[in-house]
C-alpha cells in the first residue's frame, strides 16, 4: 500500500502546476511558483536522459548478443562444412579406390578370356586339321582305283561302239540317228552299272562314274517319255501344226496346235501328239474331216470347249475328252494334253462338235450369232459377279481369267464372221 501510494505522490511531487496537474507540494517549502516549474522541468529531463541511456545500453547489449550468436553459428556451419568436405573426399578415395580394383579385375578378366579364346581356336584349328587329314585319307582309301576307271570306261566304249553298230545295221523301232544314240547309251549305261556294282561290293565310292551313271539315267528317261523330236521351249508362244514333231514341252507361256491341215493331206498311218506343259494357256483347232480325238489332263484350272456349243470346266484334277467324230474310229489322230495350271481350250468345227446332236443344224451365219450372243450374255455376267463385293482373292482372279477368255472366244468369232 505504502509503495501504491508513493508513486503516485512521486508523479505529483515533479509534475509542472503550469498544466493544472499538480498538487506538489512546493509551497510547503516556500518556493516560488516558478521555482517548482523549473525543478519540475528538469527532474523530466533528468528522466528522459537516464530513460534513453538505458534503452541505449539494453539495445547495444542485445546486438553484441546477436553478433556472438552469429559468430557461434558461423563457426557451427565451418565446423559442418569442414566435416562435410572430409567426408565428401574420403567418398571420393573409396570411389578410385573401388574403380582401380574394378578395372584391375576387368583387365584380368579380359586377358584370362583372350587366353582361354586363343587356346579354344587353336584347338579347333588342329581339331579341323586332324578331320581333314582323316577325310583325306578316308576318301583316299575307299576311291576307285585309276585301274578300275579306266576298265569301265574302256568297256562303255566299247558296248556302245558295237550296240551302234547293231543298231545301224539291224535296224532299229527309232529312225535316223536317234535309235543308233539311244542303243549306245543303254549299252554304256549297262556297263556303268555293273561297275557300280563291283565298287559296291568292294566297298568304294563311285566318284566320276556315279555322275556320269546319273546323267545317263536321265537323259534315257527323257528319251524314252517323250517321244524323238519333241519339241522343247521354255517360255513363250508355241505354234505347231502337228506334221513337223509328235509333241511339245513348254514351261510357261501359250501354245497352239492347228490340225486343219490334217484335211488336206492324204494319211493312212494314225499319228498322234502330246504337248507337255507347266503353267500358260493350251488351244487344240480340230479339223472337219479328218478324226481327231484329244484327251485333256489338267491339275487346276479351266478347261473349254469352242464349237457349235460351248462348254467349261473348272477347278482341280480336271480330265475330259474331245472328238470331232460321233463314231469310234480306231485310225484317229490321238492329242493329249498334260497342264499342270492354266487353261485348256478345244476348238470342234460347228458339224462336229461333240455336244451337238441336233438332226437339224442351223446354218453357220446362225450358229455362229447364236454363239457369239451367248458368249456376250455370259461375258456380262462375269463383269456383273466382279463387280460383288466380298469376293476372296482366288475367285477373282478365276473370274478375271474366265472374263479374258470370253472376250478372246468373242474376237474370234467377230473375226471368222467378218470372213
Amino acid at each position: 500500500m505504502v509503495a501504491l501510494s508513493a508513486i503516485p505522490m512521486l508523479f505529483n511531487l515533479f509534475t509542472p502546476s503550469v498544466f493544472g496537474w499538480s498538487t506538489a507540494p512546493w509551497g510547503i517549502f516556500g518556493f516560488p511558483a516558478w521555482l517548482s516549474t523549473t525543478i519540475a522541468w528538469l527532474v523530466w529531463i533528468a528522466i528522459i536522459v537516464v530513460a534513453w541511456i538505458w534503452l541505449y545500453r539494453v539495445a547495444r547489449n542485445r546486438n553484441r548478443t546477436g553478433r556472438a550468436e552469429a559468430w557461434q553459428g558461423a563457426a557451427d556451419t565451418a565446423s559442418a562444412g569442414s566435416t562435410s568436405d572430409a567426408w565428401g573426399e574420403d567418398s571420393g578415395n573409396k570411389a578410385n579406390a573401388w574403380g582401380e580394383d574394378f578395372g584391375k579385375k576387368a583387365d584380368a578378366w579380359g586377358e584370362s578370356f583372350g587366353k582361354k579364346a586363343d587356346a579354344w581356336g587353336e584347338n579347333f584349328g588342329h581339331r579341323a586339321e586332324h578331320w581333314g587329314t582323316q577325310y583325306e585319307q578316308h576318301h583316299e582309301a575307299r576311291k576307285l582305283g585309276a585301274a578300275h576307271v579306266l576298265i569301265t570306261f574302256a568297256l562303255a566304249l566299247l558296248a556302245a561302239g558295237g550296240a551302234a553298230i547293231w543298231a545301224h545295221s539291224a535296224g532299229s523301232p527309232v529312225p535316223g540317228l536317234a535309235g543308233t544314240a539311244i542303243a549306245s547309251l543303254v549299252a554304256a549305261l549297262a556297263v556303268f552299272a555293273l561297275s557300280l556294282i563291283v565298287a559296291g561290293i568292294r566297298g568304294r565310292n563311285t566318284g566320276w562314274i556315279g555322275f556320269l551313271s546319273a546323267c545317263g539315267v536321265v537323259t534315257l528317261l527323257f528319251t524314252s517319255v517323250l517321244p524323238w523330236g519333241t519339241q522343247f521351249q521354255l517360255f513363250g508362244t508355241l505354234s505347231s501344226g502337228g506334221q513337223n514333231a509328235p509333241g511339245a514341252v513348254l514351261l510357261a507361256g501359250n501354245t497352239s496346235l492347228d490340225l486343219n491341215s490334217l484335211d488336206s493331206e492324204d494319211i493312212n498311218d494314225q499319228e498322234n501328239f502330246t504337248i507337255w506343259q507347266f503353267a500358260g494357256n493350251s488351244t487344240v483347232t480340230l479339223p472337219e474331216t479328218h478324226p481327231v480325238v484329244v484327251d485333256v489332263r489338267v491339275l487346276g484350272g479351266n478347261i473349254r470347249e469352242s464349237g457349235a456349243t460351248t462348254s467349261r470346266a473348272a477347278g482341280p484334277l480336271l480330265a475330259k475328252t474331245f472328238s470331232n467324230t460321233a463314231e469310234n474310229n480306231d485310225s484317229a489322230t490321238r492329242v493329249t494334253i498334260y497342264l499342270v495350271f492354266g487353261n485348256a481350250r478345244v476348238v470342234v468345227p460347228d458339224e462336229k462338235s461333240s455336244g451337238t446332236a441336233d438332226t437339224k443344224k442351223p446354218s453357220a451365219n446362225q450358229a455362229t450369232t447364236e454363239q457369239l450372243e451367248q458368249l456376250t450374255a455370259e461375258l456380262e455376267k462375269v463383269e456383273w459377279q466382279l463387280e460383288e463385293p466380298g469376293l476372296s482373292k482366288a475367285e477373282q482372279r478365276s473370274l478375271e481369267a474366265e472374263r479374258t477368255q470370253l472376250k478372246q472366244d468373242i474376237k474370234d468369232l467377230e473375226l471368222e464372221m467378218a470372213r
